[in-house]
Parts: C-alpha cells; sequence; structure tokens
C-alpha cells in the first residue's frame, strides 16, 4: 500500500553525505556539493523515493531563531544553496530542518492508523502540570497497548505524549512521541504507528512485544520513559540507570536520562539529535556541578533542590531553554526583589523578557531609589533608568 507521510528531520549538514532517516528501512541523503557564488551548495539524493521537500530552515545551534530557505531550493535539481559552509566553527554551528513529503509503499502488516479523539472538556479541570493518562489500543495489530498521558503544560497548552517501548516508529520517529495542542479545543488526529523489523520478528515466532527484549539494543532505550508521577516519588532519582551524563566546569559527571532532557528541554533534544553514542555524553561546561546537579534534581520532582541556588540555575534555564525551571526561579525573585538586590534582578527580567518580575523590579527602582546602592543604581542600562523614570 502506498502511503504518503509528511516528515519534519533537523540535522547538521557535513562537508560530506549526510543521512536522513525517514523510516527503520527509507532514507535519503544531503551530498555538499562545494562553494558556489552565492555560497554553499547542496544536493537532495535517493533516486529510489518518490518525495517533495516542501521547506527547508536553518537556525543556529543554541538559537532560536529560524529562517527560511526555501526559496534556494531547485525542486528540478534538488540543490539548495545556503550562506555557511558545512565544517562551521562550534560557536557557528547551524541545524537545519527539512520538511519532507515522501510516498512510500508499505505492506498491511506494517503500519497502523490510529483516530485519536479526547474531548476538549477533558482538559477543563485540569490543573497546571497535571495529566490524564489513557491507552491507545491497536487490534488488528495483537491489541497492541501503547500509554499516552495529556499534561497541562500552561493555562492554553496541552501536551501529548504517547511512550513507545518497542520497536516501532510514531508519525516517522523513533523512541516515544510528543505534540502539544490547544487545551480548548478537542485532540482530533490520525497518528501513523510503523512497525520495525524486530518487532515484525516476534510476532512470526510467537513472542509477545511486551516481554520482547532486543540485546543488541541497551535496555534503558526499549523501556518507558519515567512516567510522570514517577518523578515524585522520594525514592527516584537521576541517577537510576541512567543513559546520559551532563559534563560540568569541573569534569564532573552529573547522570540523568535522555528522556527526562528531552521532555523538558528543545535545546536538548536538538544536541540529543546530534549524539549516538550510549551513554550519550553532553558537555555543559558553562555550569558548575552544584547548578546543574540541583537543576536535574528539580525535574525529578525535587522542588527544593534549587532552593539558594536560583541565580545560576536561572542561567543554566534560560541557556537550555527549560521552561519549568525558569518559571520557579522567575517566581522566587519575584516574592523575593527587594531594594538590596534589585539592581540584579531586573537585569535578569530585562534580558529574558520576565514581564511580571521587571514590572515588580520598576516599581522598587521608582519608589525605594534612595535604598539602594547609588554605584549599582547608576549602573544600570539607560533603557531601564529611562523606564523607572518615567514610571
Amino acid at each position: 500500500m502506498l502511503i504518503k507521510f509528511d516528515f519534519v528531520k533537523r540535522i547538521q549538514l557535513s562537508a560530506d553525505t549526510t543521512l536522513i532517516n525517514l523510516l527503520q528501512d527509507v532514507e535519503m541523503t544531503v551530498v555538499y556539493m562545494g562553494k558556489c557564488e552565492s555560497g554553499y551548495s547542496f544536493k537532495i539524493e535517493n533516486p529510489k523515493l518518490d518525495f517533495e521537500i516542501t521547506k527547508i530552515s536553518y537556525k543556529k545551534y543554541f538559537g532560536n531563531t529560524e529562517y527560511d530557505i526555501t526559496n534556494k531550493y531547485d525542486k528540478s535539481k534538488k540543490t539548495f544553496v545556503t550562506y555557511f559552509p558545512p565544517d562551521s566553527s562550534t560557536e557557528n554551528k547551524y541545524l537545519y530542518t527539512f520538511y519532507i513529503s515522501a510516498n512510500i509503499q508499505l505492506d498491511p502488516d506494517r503500519f497502523a492508523i490510529y483516530q485519536l479523539r479526547i474531548p476538549a472538556n477533558k482538559f477543563e479541570s485540569l490543573e497546571l502540570h497535571n495529566f490524564i493518562e489513557a491507552e491507545i489500543v491497536l487490534p488488528d495489530h495483537d491489541n497492541l497497548e501503547f500509554t499516552y498521558y495529556v499534561k497541562k503544560i500552561s493555562p492554553s497548552k496541552i501536551e501529548l505524549f504517547i511512550v513507545n517501548p518497542y520497536d516501532v516508529e510514531i508519525e516517522g520517529n523513533n523512541g516515544h512521541f510528543s505534540a502539544e495542542y490547544e487545551s480548548k479545543k478537542d485532540i482530533d488526529v490520525e497518528i501513523l504507528f510503523v512497525f520495525g523489523q524486530s518487532y515484525l520478528n516476534t510476532k512470526k515466532i510467537g513472542i509477545s512485544p511486551q516481554n520482547a527484549i532486543d540485546e543488541s539494543r541497551p535496555q534503558s532505550i526499549l523501556g518507558s520513559p519515567i512516567p510522570f508521577e514517577l518523578l515524585n516519588e522520594p525514592k527516584f532519582s537521576n541517577d537510576i540507570f541512567p543513559d546520559a551524563f551532563l559534563i560540568a566546569s569541573d569534569k564532573t559527571k552529573i547522570p540523568c536520562h535522555r528522556c527526562v532532557l528531552a521532555k523538558f528541554s528543545n535545546v536538548f533534544v536538538e544536541i540529543l539529535n546530534t549524539i549516538s553514542n550510549y551513554p550519550a555524553i553532553i558537555n555543559v561546561e558553562d555550569f558548575d556541578a552544584e547548578t546543574i546537579k540541583a537543576s536535574m534534581e528539580f525535574l525529578y520532582g525535587k522542588n527544593e533542590s534549587i532552593n539558594g541556588k536560583e541565580m545560576e540555575v536561572c542561567k543554566f534555564a534560560v541557556k537550555y531553554n527549560i521552561k519549568m525551571l525558569m518559571d520557579a526561579c522567575c517566581l522566587y525573585f519575584e516574592e523575593s526583589v527587594n531594594p538590596s538586590n534589585v539592581c540584579e534582578l531586573i537585569q535578569i527580567a530585562y534580558s529574558n523578557n520576565f514581564e511580571e518580575l521587571k514590572q515588580k523590579c520598576l516599581k522598587i527602582l521608582a519608589e525605594k531609589r534612595k535604598q539602594i546602592d547609588p554605584r549599582k543604581y547608576h549602573d544600570l542600562p539607560k533603557n531601564i533608568l529611562i523606564d523607572a523614570f518615567c514610571l
């Protein structure tokens, strides 16, 4: 059966050939063609695959702004041009996102399409960071079950997280699946499951997929991610069967789990997408071990771990875009701001667009100027002094 797939793949391009895996046995390549008059040229190659590139964009490795270069793509030649060489320095590495539509031939036993419908009224009484749990059952494939969670991540957003412990791809991606939706609208989506060869082999020899273990892969990767409720268990911690390590400034290794990093940080998702080694080793050398450990423990449900370390933890959270950690630090700053620390906190507020903290700091600057160290006050950026004066 011929099925149309829509893929979104983010990769870093090499100075040779870069492989893009679409499904387990379907792939394409990006070949570096060299420097040209308008920049650096690449070619999409895979003559056996019926595909279309619908969009190409790029962003700095640790940046947030995405730039569309679809107009630099020649559909007839399947080539595109970018301004940056593939061997950019560490400080200027770029990630490219390819939006790919492909028609792929699959046998009926290789896939299943599940219509997931969840009415919006299920989320009305759901409090922030709480979740509901349910099962997806595929009746035509041995009633295979996938646990999913729907978590409220903001007043207007919910996150769908599907646990994937099998050799199955969900929506074209290995591992666990997540997507965000508006909390006031029904979830009504088709979800595509594609079964890998090792899963099909367990069916042929009559082994239950739930009990099958592929010994060629680490068991912790095959197992379920850490469920949300388990993160709050007092006995659970980041050093239980870790599959990733964060390397601090003094080379200390802080253990953690890929699924937790990916759960809370899109920056770590991008880093993990470039790492094939097990366990994953990630250098975070701008931060000391105490800051990293406190940040990780917070993500594992130990909220008190960041007490007294909020300033450095906030810097870590900002760099790796860990919103829940930023919110916790910001809340502490809002409650603790006073004339002695306002000059430092207002600069954090302006740098990171913490609006409520900004307004509280401006009010203190305007109303309690006499209690503020004059040297710190006059060292503030001009735009902050102007805003405080105009309040």
